[in-house]
């Protein structure tokens, strides 16, 4: 078992936005929060399944909502230990870790600041490796371990306790709540014993962004040398180089949603490339050719800092580069991809591994990262 400083938070949000392809909320505001309840009740504390007993219950606490929501609302203080509460009442049985739901953006660091706060180890994974839109978007639910009962709190107080009869209708009753509880919501789920998730979870998720983060942190002030040190950290492929010249995006049923296009650069001039949201960056298509999707990861970063950017941090005239990080295996199985693939995010083309697209084979071919 090993302590998390406040560098260490930092990097880890820092990594983690690489991963989130875009999602889980502006990894800044989870920053503060982590770092305001190691200040009051110390620094998180960071362990893993095999150091503790196989009957010990471990939770998921998350963010639920659009993260466009967040840039207005800031629901980090006691409705999450609230919700860990009220899961405890419900479940009759203490929580003996916190398990970080996705490793992206706020939903990475949120579990560490509840943990500092409720003085309860976070264990060195996740249940995705990478951000999704919806909670049932999970390994887990892979696994066919539920995400009920969840809990849903909210800033005033309230909070409701979800029983589905799945893990799709777990997800549609608490973004219901969600929308109610002003489009962003505290929440805890997927409760579990130790010896369930032992070989369901993506070990080593929050010491791989820390080093992500670190390496940017020690690239800071040079956007090429950070975009090398992600790429390099995370095998990425460079699928593209534009500016943004349209960006439509707005909250539907708890979501954010959109699409923006980027007229080419350097190399890209003369292409245009256009990238569909739901919270995350889902599908990237070059000349309306799909040359990335989920379940693998689109990343885009600022070309003028070398930092990820969040869906709802874009603006029309940014210049970024667009890059692909290969998925988990187990998301390409066929259990997986009717999970996380494209046909469960409501698209109708078969899903293709990042490197075996022609854009990724062309781009390796010709030397690029």
């Amino acid at each position: 078992m090993s302590y998390l400083d406040t560098t260490a938070l930092r990097d880890i949000a820092r990594g983690s936005s690489v991963l989130a392809g875009g999602g889980g909320g502006d990894p800044f505001r989870g920053t503060l929060s982590a770092v305001e309840m190691t200040r009051q009740y110390g620094p998180p504390r960071l362990t893993t399944l095999w150091d503790l007993p196989d009957d010990a219950v471990v939770a998921c606490p998350f963010i639920i909502g659009a993260p466009l929501a967040f840039l207005e609302k800031f629901p980090f203080g006691d409705e999450l230990a609230v919700a860990a509460r009220e899961l405890q009442r419900v479940l009759g049985a203490p929580i003996a870790a916190l398990l970080p739901a996705e490793i992206g953006g706020i939903n990475s660091t949120l579990p560490l600041a509840l943990g500092a706060r409720m003085n309860i180890p976070v264990i060195d994974a996740d249940t995705m490796g990478r951000a999704y839109p919806e909670m049932d978007m999970t390994l887990l639910n892979v696994e066919g371990i539920p995400a009920a009962p969840t809990v849903v709190a909210d800033e005033h107080g309230n909070s409701v306790v979800v029983h589905a009869t799945n893990n799709v209708w777990t997800e549609t009753l608490a973004r219901t709540v969600s929308v109610k509880f002003g489009a962003a919501a505290a929440g805890i789920g997927y409760s579990a014993t130790v010896a369930r998730l032992r070989h369901a979870v993506i070990e080593g998720s929050l010491s791989h962004v820390r080093s992500i983060g670190q390496a940017m942190r020690e690239a800071a002030g040079d956007p090429q040398r950070v975009i090398g040190a992600v790429s390099r950290l995370t095998d990425a492929v460079e699928l593209f180089r534009g500016k943004i010249i349209s960006l439509d995006r707005e909250i539907i049923d708890g979501f954010v949603r959109g699409t923006f296009l980027l007229e080419g650069i350097g190399a890209d001039t003369g292409s245009q490339m256009t990238i569909d949201i739901q919270n995350e960056y889902l599908v990237a298509r070059l000349g309306g050719e799909v040359v990335a999707s989920a379940p693998d990861i689109i990343t885009v970063m600022d070309a003028a800092s070398g930092l990820p950017l969040t869906t709802e941090s874009l603006r029309y005239g940014y210049r970024l580069v667009v890059l692909g990080i290969a998925c988990d295996e187990r998301w390409r199985t066929e259990t997986g991809l009717a999970v996380g693939g494209p046909a469960r995010l409501g698209y109708d083309f078969p899903y293709v591994p990042l490197e075996d697209s022609p854009r990724t084979i062309a781009r390796r071919s010709a030397g690029a990262p």
